[in-house]
């Protein structure tokens, strides 16, 4: 078949999308990523794939999702594709209005988290619930990466039952695998962490919704509480020149006055597991995700996980031998959950933890891409026949 898989950013198609091309590549199918590629993002992992730059915006402008949509028409009228696979609220929108209208004969959508949430809202949550309905009228098949966003696609009247699929993230447990980091105490030296020094971090896109400014409230205050305290607050990540908050940057240039060496600040790292060999303990206080990535990361480096009480990661982190849970937006709280680790360090011990056992028992890539795969191959055959 030749497959389009379509989403807004490249940061997304780097990111989410690069198992699955490769997995249907490897079945012989042809696969064309379309996104919109921008010259200042790394585009370290994309050589050898076939990519087609779209201008797609990241917000819901009428004018400029008509010119897009008008766009990408042309383009899957050109193309003539078997089947077209949209990915997040932007991508989703765009490509699959765009490809019912060129007459695409199958289209898949991947939801990484509906741009709705309990937390939305009411305004929000009617508008985007509802527009996610009129969709599914044109959507074949959809996938979600959470359990709880399959339920919420069903009860919503998004899609019918027989049309909806929860198949997970996964995440390369070789990769991310603590035997991998051949020496984790020369990174932390490298990084002047002393051996005796809590290391908390949190790796992200540098965004509010991340929970960004919370985490770094929480670590002031605790220093305020606990002027002597040893331990270390890691951020790892930057903001994308596609991000529309571009002030976030400022104000962790403050938390660094306040915090000094208690914060260390790595930018863009593409060593991720390195990076979580160095924490103790991982912190995602996102206020809205999908099924975070980024704790199965941590899981698959058996790390002790501090996240929210949100859609994603409630669900990964599904008892308390694998972390905590506490409430978004609350700097307090997490303040909290930092006391419990310094209190209690057999509990974030890695001899103790089973977190690693936890994520490859349901989010190990390759079987989850077989999967996601056999689906595609399944659904698409019954309709190209």
């Amino acid at each position: 078949m030749k497959i389009c898989q379509i989403c807004a950013v490249q940061f997304t198609a780097e990111k989410f999308l690069l198992d699955l091309v490769d997995g249907l590549q490897d079945n012989g199918h042809e696969v064309i990523m379309v996104y919109r590629s921008n010259k200042d993002e790394r585009n370290l992992r994309l050589d050898g794939y076939n990519v087609h730059n779209m201008k797609i915006s990241r917000d819901f402008n009428i004018l400029s999702k008509f010119s897009e949509i008008f766009s990408l028409y042309r383009y899957f009228r050109k193309e003539r594709f078997d089947v077209v696979h949209c990915h997040t609220p932007i991508g989703g929108l765009v490509g699959r209005i765009a490809a019912r209208l060129a007459g695409v004969k199958f289209i898949y959508y991947t939801v990484h988290g509906f741009y709705f949430h309990e937390n939305s809202n009411k305004l929000e949550y009617f508008f985007h619930s509802n527009l996610e309905r009129i969709l599914g009228y044109i959507t074949d098949l959809m996938f979600t990466v959470s359990n709880e966003d399959c339920a919420t696609a069903i009860s919503r009247s998004i899609i019918s039952e027989q049309r909806v699929i929860s198949i997970n993230n996964g995440v390369d447990s070789v990769r991310f695998d603590p035997a991998s980091v051949s020496d984790r105490f020369s990174l932390r030296e490298s990084f002047r962490i002393r051996p005796d020094e809590l290391v908390i971090g949190i790796v992200c896109r540098l965004v509010r919704e991340k929970g960004v400014v919370d985490f770094l409230l929480a670590a002031a205050k605790l220093k305020d509480l606990i002027p002597d305290s040893k331990i270390i607050f890691m951020i790892v990540g930057e903001a994308l020149p596609s991000d529309r908050d571009q002030t976030l940057k400022n104000e962790i240039e403050n938390y660094k006055q306040i915090l000094g060496d208690s914060l260390l600040l790595t930018g863009y790292r593409d060593d991720i597991p390195d990076m979580l060999s160095i924490m103790d303990v991982f912190c995602l206080p996102s206020w809205r995700e999908g099924l975070p990535v980024t704790i199965i990361e941590a899981m698959m480096m058996n790390k002790f996980v501090i996240a929210t009480n949100i859609r994603g990661s409630r669900e990964l982190i599904c008892n308390s031998n694998l972390g905590l849970i506490i409430e978004p937006k609350s700097p307090d709280s997490l303040m909290s959950a930092f006391q419990f680790c310094i209190d209690n360090p057999e509990k974030i011990s890695y001899e103790n933890l089973f977190s690693r056992q936890a994520a490859l028992e349901k989010y190990e890539v390759n079987s989850n891409i077989k999967s996601q795969v056999e689906i595609i191959e399944k659904h698409s055959k019954s309709v190209l026949d």
